[in-house]
């Protein structure tokens, strides 16, 4: 394993135990050693948005998008950065963009709603948390439906 690798993995391992500080480090290595890595940035950025320096994680997420442009879940963090810095209409263009990437779930649909609500544009949020309370019912479906094959077994 190159050493890029190992610094992403210690910087995802230490943002999941929620230590921002030690992922950023290992990201910052990571970066170092491949600057290409658009997964780093999306990371660190989202470690720059859990310790509130949004402008940092914008940065970072730019960067990843500038990178691999078709991610999804890039849109999506940045949405959500911008929604937190309550830049609505950032945050909408965003999540509008992550939808037409094919991210398609309760979060998303919450969240643009949210921006939508905060931008007084009622219809639209309406639509999108009735859209968001259909994906949150489906896959609770989906897990039951689950959870009974396997009692099956």
């Amino acid at each position: 394993m190159n050493q890029a690798k190992t610094y992403y993995k210690i910087g995802r391992f230490f943002a999941d135990k929620e230590d921002y500080d030690l992922a950023i480090n290992a990201l910052n290595k990571a970066i170092n050693f491949e600057p290409e890595c658009a997964n780093a940035y999306c990371i660190r950025g989202s470690c720059y948005f859990e310790k509130e320096m949004f402008d940092k994680a914008i940065i970072d997420i730019d960067k990843a998008i500038d990178i691999k442009p078709e991610t999804s879940a890039f849109y999506f963090n940045r949405g959500l950065t911008y929604f937190n810095l309550n830049k609505f209409n950032e945050a909408v263009a965003n999540f509008n963009k992550a939808i037409s990437l094919g991210l398609k779930d309760a979060e998303v649909y919450s969240f643009r709603g949210e921006s939508y609500s905060e931008l007084g544009k009622f219809s639209e949020a309406e639509r999108d948390f009735k859209e968001a309370a259909l994906f949150d019912f489906l896959e609770e479906l989906l897990w039951k439906k689950v959870v009974l094959l396997v009692e099956e077994d």
